[in-house]
């Protein structure tokens, strides 16, 4: 279903599980630890989200289900913000995950996203997770 076959995908998936908790524990944390880098929140999302977008685009899951999933995890994250009471929940944040998604899409539609895929397989394949 709109999926293209990668070597080790379930290892793409089981890897990208690990970004989106880090990133929702950044998202719902009521105060950062201290010294954590913070820049322009929008721009924070944007690339987050880009990483996302970029790392299950990579993994071969198709262009509707990447952009859709990651949008609508975008919301909810901004939901239980806003519901948290300690952070507010703003459609600007939503609005830079959507932005930040789409330049994942772009990204690996270049010659770097064949070159990631391709480390990561070998990657999974020389450490033993894929047979060769």
């Amino acid at each position: 279903m709109g999926r293209s076959p990668v070597p080790g995908r379930a290892w793409w998936l089981t890897l990208g599980i690990l970004p989106i908790a880090l990133i929702t524990w950044l998202c719902l944390t009521p105060e950062l630890p201290q010294g954590t880098p913070h820049f322009w929140d929008k721009a924070e999302h944007a690339l987050a989200f880009a990483a996302l977008g970029f790392w299950f685009r990579a993994a071969g899951y198709s262009t509707l289900a990447v952009l859709s999933s990651g949008l609508s995890y975008g919301i909810l994250l901004e939901v239980l913000q806003a519901l948290g009471g300690v952070r507010t929940g703003e459609w600007q944040d939503v609005l830079g995950d959507a932005i930040g998604l789409m330049g994942g899409e772009l990204v690996v539609r270049t010659p770097v996203g064949t070159y990631c895929r391709l480390l990561g397989t070998r990657f999974l394949t020389s450490s033993g997770l894929l047979p060769r």
